[in-house]
């Protein structure tokens, strides 16, 4: 009686289980290009182009001029690739997005809102903007680390105790 007991308690658990899978798989919902404001209206592309300093310095931890420098490591000289789409996300908000994902706990669904992109659209940017930003300042000077020699830490020591 008491191992019968066990089994169908065994049996209902595993039901639970099993419709509580069923449930997480078939009521996850997408989010729609039409649920979205366009890339151009989006909260990022107002602080990129209205925004104070001090509010861009917060979002992106980079400051405009800095924001400029990597854009430029990245994108300049880059040959435009021939697709059948235009981009939906020009190339100051791919970086935008890339700096939020890697700066912040954000999820996707977050990012799609400020961005003004789906899902899927945020995922192969953020992809691509690996892979890129690992290419393009493996080599390049202002990425490397580089360590101060002494005369540098005997001042920074100074400053320090100043």
């Amino acid at each position: 009686m008491l191992v019968r007991t066990r089994q169908r308690v065994k049996y209902l658990c595993l039901f639970v289980l099993l419709v509580h899978a069923s449930n997480s798989v078939c009521n996850r919902t997408k989010l729609h290009r039409c649920a979205l404001l366009s890339p151009h209206e989006s909260p990022w592309a107002k602080l990129f182009r209205f925004g104070d300093a001090s509010s861009f310095l917060t979002m992106t931890g980079m400051t405009r001029h800095a924001f400029q420098l990597l854009h430029d490591v990245l994108f300049l000289g880059q040959q435009p690739q021939e697709t059948r789409r235009p981009q939906l996300i020009d190339k100051p908000a791919q970086l935008g997005l890339f700096l939020f994902f890697i700066g912040s706990t954000m999820g996707y669904k977050h990012l799609c809102v400020i961005f003004g992109c789906t899902p899927t659209v945020c995922s192969r940017v953020i992809i691509s903007m690996l892979k890129l930003v690992v290419k393009k300042l493996k080599r390049h000077p202002l990425a490397r680390v580089k360590f101060p020699n002494e005369e540098k830490m005997a001042e920074y020591a100074q400053l320090i105790h100043q």
